[in-house]
């Protein structure tokens, strides 16, 4: 489970204090760009994890990623400089912020199996809702 390691790490460096932060290799300002709002209705606080991946469910870290330590919802989120390619968009509330990188059964997560095809200047609005698992 290298992937792990790798969100973990990734996470680690990409958390704010309490404001998004985006994070991902740099790319450039003509490439694709994900957005929306996230909605969350339940009475969790933790870390909030938006990512762009490259398969779903995850292998892997995300490629570019949106991070807020102890949201206030409805949180809006852009992720910038997504090169060219398919990718989906994936989203983890670590309720409690105890562990990002392995969704545990008390996390809500969004990995929808939709793909999104990326080229220069694309732009998706994408917005979840996330509900606490039953």
């Amino acid at each position: 489970m290298r992937w792990l390691s790798l969100f973990a790490i990734t996470l680690s460096l990409g958390c704010g204090d309490g404001g998004g932060m985006n994070g991902g290799s740099d790319a450039g300002t003509d490439d694709g760009t994900f957005s929306g709002t996230v909605t969350y209705e339940g009475t969790g606080t933790g870390l909030l994890t938006v990512g762009v991946f490259d398969s779903t469910p995850p292998r892997g870290a995300p490629l570019r990623w949106f991070v807020v330590d102890e949201p206030t919802f409805p949180v809006d989120y852009t992720i910038t400089g997504v090169l060219p390619g398919t990718y989906y968009l994936g989203v983890i509330f670590d309720v409690g912020g105890n562990n990002p990188t392995i969704p545990g059964s008390e996390d809500p997560v969004f990995f929808p199996p939709d793909a999104h095809v990326v080229s220069a200047g694309s732009t998706f609005d994408i917005d979840v809702t996330l509900t606490d698992p039953e």
